[in-house]
């Protein structure tokens, strides 16, 4: 599996999902991504995201398919 990641509470997420799993994963981190400032939550070691639901961050009618991850080298 792989995850890409947008803010470093869901990669926190990820890591403790895969940490509890038997199925080999990587995830992608963008280090810009920590320069957000948000709100961990309180349970940080033991929050966990859940693999195969998507998170509609913004809804539309239409679907863009890519790795945002490959332009932040380009900004």
């Amino acid at each position: 599996m792989v995850f890409s990641t947008e803010k470093p509470y869901q990669a926190a997420g990820f890591y403790n999902t895969m940490l509890k799993s038997d199925d080999t994963a990587l995830i992608i981190e963008p280090l810009n991504g920590y320069r957000l400032k948000e709100k961990q939550p309180d349970n940080i070691g033991e929050f966990t995201v859940p693999v195969g639901k998507v998170e509609i961050t913004r809804a539309g009618k239409d679907i863009d398919a890519g790795d945002p991850t490959v332009l932040l080298g380009k900004s």
